[in-house]
C-alpha cells in the first residue's frame, strides 16, 4: 500500500498547494498532510486558523498533522529537516511529494548531493551575493553555481526548498522515495494575502471567517521587545541584529513599519520577520537546539476523514512517536523534555484565536486550547 506525504505552510488553499496533493492523491492509497500551524516559516501568521485551513486540506487529503512551531517557524533548511524527520518517523509514508519549478527529481538530487558537501566557501559567496543586493534565494542559486558550477534557476524557490527536503532525507537514510512535482505558474502565496488585505471582500475560501495579517500582532510584539533589551537569547537574532531592534524601538508602531525601518539589504524581510516572530512567540535558542537534537517527539493529528480512520490505526501502530488525537493526550503522554514543544505549539494557538477573536469582536466565545476537538469529515 503506497502511503504518500505532502508538507503545506501557510496556504494549503492556494492553487499550487492544491494541485500538488490532488497529483499526490492520485498516486496514492492513502495521503498524510504535515501542515504548519498558525504561524509559518516566513515568520507571519497564517491568513486563517489551522482548523479552516485543516478543513480545506481534507478535501485532498485523508488526515492532517501539525508540524510543531519549533519546526514550522524556522529557516529553510530547518523547517525542511524537521517536517522530513516527522514524516519518517510516521513509520507507514512510504512516498514524499513536494512542488518544484523544474519538476526534474535527478537534478534536484545532484544539487542536494552537492549542498551535502558543505564547501566552506559557500557561506562566503553567498554573503557576499545578499549584500550585492540579490535575494536570499538568488543568492543561494549564484553561489551554487560559482562554487559547484550548478546552474539553477534563481527564481525558484520551491526547487531550493525541494533541495532542503532531499539532504534532509539523506542525513537520516530514510526509505521515503521523494517525487518532484511540477509546479503550476500561479499567483504567489504573498500576493493573494496582499490582495485579500487590500480588499476583505476578495475572501473566497473562507467568508464566514476574518483574515489574520502580522500587523494584528503589533500591540503583543511591542510588549514582548519592551519586556526585554537584548534580543541574542531569542532563535536567529544575532547581536548585530538585537542592536538594531533595540536602536530603533522607539519608532515602533506596527510590526511592518519596524520591519522597513530595521530592514538591510545584508538581511532578507523574512529573516526579519522570522526573528520578530520568535520574540513574539518566546522562542529562544537553547530549547530550537534541543528540539532539533532529539527530533520529532510526537505527531498531533489536527484531523482526518472517517472514512480513512483506518489510517490513523496505522499510524498509532507504525509511528515511532506518541499519536495524539486529544489535547489532553499530550500532557499525560509526553516525556518532560517533548513538553516544551508542545506548550509552544498550545500557546501559539492560543495567541492567534485572541487575536482573531478580537477581530470578529466575539467577545462570548470562550478559548481555550485543550476544549478543541480533533476535525473528524465524513
Amino acid at each position: 500500500m503506497r502511503i504518500g506525504a505532502v508538507i503545506c505552510e501557510c496556504n494549503p488553499f492556494h492553487s499550487g498547494h492544491r494541485a500538488l496533493m490532488e497529483a499526490a492523491r492520485r498516486e496514492c492509497d492513502l495521503l498524510i498532510a504535515v501542515m504548519s500551524g498558525d504561524f509559518c516559516q516566513r515568520g507571519i501568521p497564517a491568513v486563517f486558523s489551522k482548523e479552516d485551513r485543516t478543513r480545506d486540506v481534507l478535501s485532498c487529503a485523508d488526515a492532517v498533522i501539525e508540524l510543531p512551531v519549533f519546526a514550522a517557524t524556522a529557516s529553510s533548511d530547518r523547517f525542511a529537516r524537521g517536517a522530513v524527520r516527522l514524516v519518517d518517523a510516521l513509520g507507514c509514508v512510504t512516498d514524499l511529494y513536494f512542488g518544484s519549478e523544474s519538476g526534474d527529481l535527478a537534478a534536484l538530487q545532484k544539487e542536494a548531493e552537492a549542498s551535502r558537501q558543505a564547501d566552506p566557501r559557500m557561506q562566503q559567496v553567498l554573503r557576499q551575493k545578499v549584500a550585492e543586493g540579490l535575494s536570499y534565494p538568488a543568492a543561494q542559486a549564484a553561489a551554487m553555481e560559482e562554487i559547484l558550477g550548478i546552474a539553477t534557476c534563481r527564481n525558484a524557490p520551491n526547487d531550493l526548498l525541494a533541495v532542503s527536503y532531499l539532504c534532509a532525507l539523506s542525513d537520516i537514510h530514510s526509505r521515503v522515495t521523494p517525487h518532484a512535482i511540477p509546479r503550476i505558474s500561479t499567483d504567489s502565496a504573498s500576493s493573494l494575502r496582499e490582495k485579500l488585505q487590500q480588499d476583505p471582500a476578495a475572501n473566497q475560501s473562507h467568508p464566514q471567517r476574518v483574515p489574520v495579517f502580522l500587523d494584528d500582532f503589533s500591540q503583543v510584539l511591542l510588549g514582548a521587545l519592551l519586556a526585554n533589551r537584548d534580543y541574542t537569547d531569542f532563535s536567529d537574532v544575532t547581536p548585530d541584529l538585537s542592536d538594531r531592534f533595540c536602536n530603533n524601538l522607539g519608532y515602533y508602531r506596527t510590526i511592518t513599519g519596524f520591519l522597513a525601518r530595521c530592514k538591510t539589504k545584508e538581511v532578507t524581510w523574512t529573516r526579519l520577520s522570522r526573528c520578530l516572530l520568535h520574540i513574539l512567540l518566546g522562542i529562544r535558542k537553547d530549547a530550537v537546539t534541543a528540539y532539533f537534537t532529539a527530533g520529532p517527539q510526537y505527531a498531533r493529528v489536527l484531523g482526518y476523514r472517517k472514512e480513512s480512520a483506518r489510517l490513523i490505526s496505522l499510524l498509532a501502530d507504525s509511528a515511532r512517536i506518541p499519536v495524539i488525537l486529544r489535547v489532553a493526550d499530550g500532557e499525560r503522554a509526553l516525556p518532560e523534555e517533548a513538553l516544551c514543544s508542545y506548550h509552544l505549539d498550545l500557546s501559539a494557538s492560543l495567541l492567534y484565536d485572541h487575536i482573531e477573536a478580537a477581530k470578529r469582536k466575539d467577545t462570548d466565545t470562550e478559548i481555550n486550547a485543550y476544549k478543541k476537538k480533533v476535525l473528524v469529515l465524513p
